[in-house]
């Protein structure tokens, strides 16, 4: 079989999805035609398809020696380099492509990306606005331009891409039966209405405080409760019906995912509820842990360096726990705040003399009666730093250079929790600096790192 021959074996293959297969036959057709540059481009393909992006960036660089002219190439290029945490790189070969075809909207929307990676959020917003310019039918732009617009405290245009979720199966509210939905505009007196927890338990703690303001509007509302919020999320001060999994979906007249109340309600940066606590932990709980702590001698500190694995942007919110050294000899008694740790963190504790208390951590209602018992809390951005804030509890939030969303940009405050004290990475992927202004403010008296919460033992 000749080059020719297996060349076209391999498009076959490529187009079938059989990618261990296609690699393999680009492979055969790159030893016996090493300057092929489709060969390279098309193995560089599959092999990102594959997910081996060192693989596929060596590629596309190998292609690009022979053929540097072409748009699709460096714009693939970029999507490897952006999936291998390398947003600057990725960045310049994003523009590259755009300077060949200023018309590819999706590689707008990555560029956007990356740069949001990189904490250029204006910049951001700007790749993001043009992707929905070239593209507007695309839900994924307008989504992420929502995202961006949020990030600078655009809230009313944000809200508006943010509602682009519920074109996106991965983030659409699963409503459970077909319904009216609430708009905002529909009058709520004496109406039912169906209120849906949608996507994390980080989402459903910082949203259920726009509950009350339903009640307040003559609303009877039901909400779905998550299984790892039952004991706390029905302290939120508001008349509800929690319904549980597995339970019959009641009568509703209107229903709304969680996540829209800000929106239904025009809630802007300068409206948000804020008045916190607006979660408790329940008293038996709290009582429980105050009695397993035993008395109170050196201030207590809780740590969370983690969240979800699967989360999407988990590569660059959690730390290793190692990281956390900077607070070992500050003459604190640091607690572990979260009930699972990667296997490479489970050592530290130890080295760290960090106490676990994963064994009693069966839900959040006992997360939040232990967080209640701390004098400050250091936490990535996870669930836990939401709960923290919900219970006014001071906690110190570390966040990457491009932070999520909610977090905003340049500012060390929180509009959103008013006990919380944002810490943001300088460099991208460096968290020492960060961690050593931690440490530096635990011991200053009067910082917010440490002010009392009011609550411990």
């Amino acid at each position: 079989m000749d080059w020719h021959d297996r060349f076209e074996q391999a498009l076959v293959l490529h187009r079938r999805g059989e990618l261990a297969g296609a690699i393999a036959e680009y492979r055969e057709v790159l030893q016996l035609q090493p300057g092929q540059f489709d060969g390279w481009r098309l193995l560089g393909a599959a092999l990102l398809s594959a997910g081996q992006p060192q693989a596929s960036l060596d590629a596309f660089d190998r292609a690009l020696t022979i053929r540097a002219d072409l748009a699709e190439v460096w714009a693939l290029r970029g999507d490897a380099l952006s999936q291998m945490a390398q947003p600057e790189p990725a960045v310049a070969s994003y523009e590259r492509a755009l300077a060949m075809q200023p018309g590819r909207a999706a590689t707008w929307n990555s560029l956007g990306l990356q740069r949001r990676a990189l904490g250029r959020a204006v910049e951001a917003c700007a790749s993001h606005q043009r992707a929905v310019v070239l593209a507007p039918d695309d839900a994924r732009f307008a989504f992420n331009l929502g995202l961006a617009q949020l990030t600078l405290g655009k809230f009313e245009s944000g809200w508006e891409g943010f509602e682009k979720r519920q074109a996106l199966p991965a983030l659409a509210t699963p409503f459970p039966v077909p319904g009216p939905v609430w708009t905002g505009r529909e009058n709520l007196r004496n109406r039912d209405v169906l209120v849906l927890c949608e996507q994390g338990i980080g989402d459903a703690i910082q949203f259920c405080r726009f509950l009350p303001a339903l009640v307040a509007q003559g609303a009877r509302v039901s909400v779905n409760r998550p299984p790892a919020l039952r004991g706390l999320i029905e302290s939120v001060e508001a008349a509800v019906h929690w319904i549980d999994d597995g339970q019959a979906v009641p009568h509703f007249d209107l229903q709304c995912g969680l996540l829209s109340l800000a929106h239904r309600l025009n809630i802007g940066a300068e409206s948000i509820p804020a008045r916190v606590p607006y979660l408790a932990p329940p008293a038996r709980q709290l009582q429980q842990w105050r009695a397993r702590l035993g008395p109170h001698g050196r201030r207590r500190v809780g740590i969370v360096c983690s969240g979800n694995l699967h989360h999407a942007n988990d590569r660059r919110r959690s730390i290793p726990l190692r990281a956390f050294a900077a607070l070992q000899d500050l003459g604190l008694e640091l607690h572990l705040l979260q009930n699972e740790l990667r296997e490479a963190d489970v050592a530290w504790l130890e080295a760290l003399s960090i106490i676990d208390h994963r064994p009693h951590l069966r839900d959040f209602a006992d997360t939040a009666a232990l967080a209640s018992c701390m004098d400050a809390i250091v936490s990535v951005d996870t669930a836990v730093a939401h709960l923290a804030g919900a219970l006014n509890l001071p906690v110190s939030v570390l966040l990457p250079l491009g932070p999520d969303w909610r977090w905003m940009i340049e500012r060390s405050d929180s509009p959103w929790y008013p006990s919380a004290r944002l810490y943001r990475q300088t460099d991208y992927d460096n968290w020492q600096s960060v961690l050593e202004q931690v440490a530096k403010d635990l011991i200053q008296p009067g910082t917010a790192a440490v002010a009392a919460a009011g609550v411990s033992a």
